[in-house]
């Protein structure tokens, strides 16, 4: 919630507090001020920052995935309209309204967290920035649970409300907070000084996706990378990505760095269409760096393919000793997403997700 509380006051405390600069600088102010195994004091900054982090990330994977889509499919909209509004209202709809959770903010280590970063805020401000974000998750939950407002906010963006509850585009709430468990397995990481085990949290599509579509003007055709950390978009050009065919040759592309420094995410528009039925390499150069001067590892590599899925094996197939269908067991696994309030960057709802497998048959 904390970060949008800047926006209606006019103070550029909540625009820096979306971002890893000022984010990882609390993160090395717990650090620096606490030891492991940590305290309950310790504890909620902890969480505290994993809900800045959250809130920052899910910001960039919707606006930069779901949000560009509404913008093809909904482009009939009346975009004066706040699709974020709407969203709002139809997600608490979908999922039921969130209990607000007390408000408590680290008042006097953010003081002096924004002035290292330039920025003067007093704790006052940031107080009243809480209140009213809370204010502004009391309404969407009670929006959501009001026939007359639903039915008012439904209509205006079609495609947008229609999918939220999406386990398979990129930036719907549920994959979104997929990602952002990701991320905050990686923030633990670095909370515990130790090796950081990825520079990619995911790349759209996946190499176990199918059927990549060939067309180079449609959407859906573009390849998404999500990265560990914030980008140092000086860094970052067209020669640091290259998608090559099976056969070695190299799809011409655009890039697009999403929000530009400090972002985590970049799309790869191919300017060529992909081949049918084909197997395709992405790369990543290792030159570039993240916002703090660290620099990837190593250079990446990811496939994704064009290909149709294989057959889908017939219902006759032998059940295991356990009661599994040995030809689907492999698919067994299922991510069960439980989406809570989310306040994000114009007011959205930050999804919270519990991942629950069926581990019997997996």
């Amino acid at each position: 919630m904390f970060p949008d509380g800047g926006y209606p006051q006019g103070d550029n405390y909540g625009e820096m507090a979306h971002w890893e600069p000022f984010q990882m600088a609390y993160l090395e102010w717990i650090k620096s001020n606490y030891d492991f195994p940590l305290t309950n004091e310790a504890s909620q900054h902890v969480a505290f920052l994993l809900g800045m982090t959250s809130h920052g990330l899910a910001d960039q994977t919707f606006d930069s995935m779901y949000m560009t889509r509404a913008w093809v499919y909904d482009s009939s909209a009346d975009w004066s309209l706040s699709m974020d509004t709407a969203t709002d209202v139809i997600f608490s709809s979908l999922t039921g309204p969130q209990p607000v959770p007390e408000s408590w903010i680290p008042d006097d280590p953010f003081v002096s967290l924004f002035e290292e970063q330039g920025h003067l805020v007093d704790i006052s401000t940031l107080e009243n920035g809480q209140n009213l974000v809370r204010t502004a998750v009391t309404w969407v939950g009670s929006a959501g649970q009001t026939d007359e407002l639903v039915d008012l906010y439904e209509p205006q963006f079609p495609w947008a409300n229609t999918n939220l509850l999406s386990e398979v585009i990129s930036g719907a709430p549920p994959v979104e907070a997929e990602l952002v468990a990701e991320y905050w397995m990686l923030l633990w990481e670095r909370l515990n000084e130790m090796e950081q085990s990825t520079d990619v949290i995911r790349v759209f599509p996946s190499e176990t996706d199918y059927s990549h579509p060939l067309d180079a003007d449609s959407i859906e055709s573009r390849i998404s990378i999500v990265f560990a950390r914030g980008l140092n978009i000086d860094t970052v050009s067209e020669e640091s990505f290259s998608i090559q065919h099976s056969d070695g040759t190299y799809v011409p592309l655009v890039i697009d760095v999403y929000y530009g420094m400090n972002s985590h995410v970049v799309h790869l528009f191919p300017i060529a269409d992909f081949r049918a039925n084909s197997d395709y390499t992405i790369s990543v150069d290792a030159g570039i760096e993240y916002f703090d001067g660290m620099a990837l590892t190593e250079s990446q590599f990811f496939n994704f393919t064009t290909k149709d899925p294989p057959p889908v094996p017939s219902n006759n197939s032998k059940v295991d000793e356990r009661g599994c269908n040995s030809a689907s067991s492999h698919r067994s696994s299922v991510w069960l997403i439980i989406v809570g309030l989310m306040c994000l960057r114009t007011r959205r709802v930050l999804v919270f997700l519990e991942k629950k497998s069926h581990l019997e048959c997996s």
